[in-house]
């Protein structure tokens, strides 16, 4: 390492300290919050992570956001489901984001002759790190994938400028685009970069005819790379539910993003009233008028920008970067209309335009406004810090978060439905019916409800009214496998297997590798003697990776009843492997053993049988079979005593008696 960039470091060693201190502030009380929503599902029931030695699995769970199900596979890897781990990893990489945009301005500065301060552009990438609406997707841990897009997005940029100025152009070209890659296969989101790589082109080089050329140029790769992944994206990683999600109508979407727009300029510059599930309405009348004429206003703003981009090139090029990242959220018809994790990339627009004010201080060089601005930059920081810290408190719990969601969407089902579903949890049955109810009295169709109604029940043991509600559910459009599945195994349970089976194979219509409806069918047809096809399902679970020993030694129960005792055996031992003490996969052994039936196969029952009575001496199948073998081998007194042990457990064992009947008359006669 050259001395210059020794002395570069160590001068600039303090900003990143700042930023971990400021971090640390922020988010260091947030380490042992628990898991929140679709933590759950993105995590503690991923069993793709669970395992670094499937790689396959790891990037087959979510084919278009591989990049972060692998984190979450190190993080697991590292310190299994300790949340404090996977929320430092995010804190970590908020850090890194707020760094990375630091250099990326320095590298624009630099690349395009602005004489701007490095603390002033400093102070601007802090306003990102404390930015309060920035809370959801540092603190929710599923939201990664904002954080790493925007990482693997700032990191492309930075060497795309490099690329630009170096003598290595092609490597750093290759890097950039390797990084691009991998924010695209972190969040979708990421096709926004070429646009931005554009509107950066056209604020800071429109009039530099030969720098515009050649930086169209470089943008090709990028711009097929994201042709590419759009095909790869909508032609195989999209799920029919997806699909099912898109069906606002684009007048709703476009009213419904009018209001969100609007929501998210008072979150930047207001950050104040965040929630996790925001109320946005359809607006009509006066308060369409009012929405439009906010639109003007900002049209009107934008421009007048345009107009001025020579003069606030920095302003204009960062309203760009707070539009530009939410276009896919604008165009696309989502399920939600709006998020605050969707800002992430967005608040960098913030600092940008607020590096407008840094120049006109460094222009300033000195003086009373001077001072003041720099009073003022440093009390929005501790502002935001401030606001953040608070905000982050809301997250201590679920509870706590869908207390705060329900109260500030109080017309919102959603909010109270997830409420009773925490209070659930947590064991407050009272309050968690009681937040269902009023989410059904807010939206008598929402079905998630009834499900969660459903689970309630179940717990109690009302398993009719469970029935009903879960059945409620799916006529309302809840087809969640959870919820099918639960309808089959209650039927299952009531001993209408018909009906049981019909609603498990309905889960395997949409879901045919879901687990526990594959072990339950396959119970219900090995129940039936539906042999070949519960055979079959058995075999398609080992397939994914799940070994029951239960289904295994029904298997093996088929085979051997088939006479294919080899198979048979094969199947016993490999249960026993996993569960030595499993007594019907001994019983099985043994009695594979004993059908061959030459003398050292018999011994070998024989102990096998021992075995099994020395886990648990009340196992009369064990002593029947043993006396079986021990009158081949010749041994009438202790089977007697075999067979008066079995009686002794079994009375009304006639065919023992019977047995025991002869095998003593005979010895009399003898």
């Amino acid at each position: 390492m050259s001395p210059g960039i020794k002395k570069t470091l160590l001068h600039e060693s303090w900003k990143y300290l700042l930023l971990v201190i400021l971090a640390a502030a922020v988010y260091g009380g947030t380490l042992n919050y628990p898991f929140q929503y679709d933590d759950w599902g993105s995590i503690i029931n991923n069993r793709s992570i669970t395992s670094m030695a499937h790689p396959e699995e790891i990037f087959s769970f979510d084919p278009t956001r591989p990049v972060v199900n692998l984190s979450y596979a190190v993080n697991y890897f590292i310190g299994a489901t300790d949340p404090a781990l996977y929320r430092t990893f995010n804190i970590i990489v908020h850090v890194l984001n707020s760094a990375l945009l630091y250099i990326l301005f320095v590298n624009i500065a630099e690349a395009e002759g602005y004489a701007i301060s490095r603390n002033a552009l400093f102070f601007c990438a802090s306003i990102f790190l404390v930015q309060p609406v920035q809370i959801e997707s540092v603190t929710y841990v599923s939201s990664r994938s904002e954080l790493l897009s925007f990482l693997f997005v700032t990191a492309s940029w930075i060497l795309f400028l490099k690329a630009e100025n170096e003598k290595l152009k092609i490597p750093l070209y290759a890097v950039s685009l390797f990084f691009f890659l991998m924010a695209l296969f972190s969040k979708e989101r990421a096709v926004v970069f070429p646009i931005i790589l554009l509107a950066y082109i056209w604020v800071f080089r429109t009039g530099k005819a030969g720098m515009v050329k050649r930086s169209l140029l470089s943008l090709a790769p990028f711009v097929a790379v994201t042709l590419a992944y759009s095909f790869y994206r909508l032609k195989f990683a999209s799920s029919a539910e997806e699909q099912k999600s898109m069906m606002r109508e684009p007048l709703e979407q476009a009213s419904g993003m009018l209001e969100s727009m609007r929501t998210y300029l008072r979150l930047l510059f207001f950050p104040v009233n965040q929630n996790i599930d925001h109320t946005i309405g359809t607006p009509h009348g006066f308060a369409l008028a009012a929405e439009i004429t906010v639109l003007a206003v900002v049209i009107s703003f934008l421009i007048w920008l345009i107009k001025k981009r020579y003069d606030h090139p920095f302003i204009l090029f960062g309203s760009m970067m707070f539009i530009i990242p939410l276009l896919p959220n604008i165009i696309i018809p989502l399920k939600d209309i709006m998020s605050e994790r969707w800002l992430y990339m967005s608040v960098s627009g913030v600092s940008f335009a607020v590096i407008e004010v840094a120049i006109l201080r460094t222009k300033l060089q000195r003086g009373v406004f001077m001072k003041c601005i720099l009073y003022a930059g440093i009390a929005v920081i501790i502002l935001f810090a401030a606001l953040a810290a608070k905000r982050n408190m809301v997250w201590a719990s679920e509870i706590s978060l869908w207390e705060d969601a329900a109260k500030k969407s109080p017309l919102k089902a959603r909010p109270r439905n997830n409420l009773g579903y925490c209070y659930g949890k947590a064991g407050d049955i009272f309050k968690a019916r009681e937040e269902l109810q009023y989410a059904l009295k807010l939206d008598p169709g929402y079905a998630l409800s009834y499900f969660n109604l459903g689970l309630l029940d179940a717990s109690e043991g009302h398993m009719d009214d469970a029935l009903n509600n879960y059945i409620k559910a799916y006529d309302m459009g809840n087809t969640m496998k959870e919820n099918l599945f639960n309808i089959g195994m209650i039927y299952a349970r009531k001993g209408q297997y018909d009906m049981a089976e019909k609603w498990l194979r309905r889960v395997l219509d949409g879901n045919p590798d879901y687990e526990p409806a594959l072990e339950n069918l396959a119970e219900l047809l090995y129940h039936s003697k539906r042999n070949d096809e519960a055979v079959r399902i058995t075999g398609k679970l080992e397939g994914l990776g799940i070994f029951s020993v239960e289904l295994e030694r029904k298997k093996g129960d088929v085979f051997f009843a088939a006479g294919k005792n080899a198979t048979a055996r094969e199947i016993y031992l490999s249960c026993l492997k996993k569960d030595p003490g499993d007594i019907g996969s001994l019983l099985g052994l043994a009695n594979t053993y004993q059908v061959d039936g030459d003398p050292e196969s018999l011994n070998k029952a024989l102990g096998i049988y021992r075995e099994a009575l020395g886990i648990n001496k009340n196992i009369y199948e064990a002593y029947g079979n043993m006396a079986l073998v021990l009158l081949k081998m010749g041994n009438r007194d202790e089977a007697v005593t075999s067979l008066q042990k079995l009686l002794s457990i079994k009375p009304d064992d006639s065919r023992a008696a019977s047995v025991l009947k002869s095998i003593q008359s005979g010895s009399s006669k003898k």
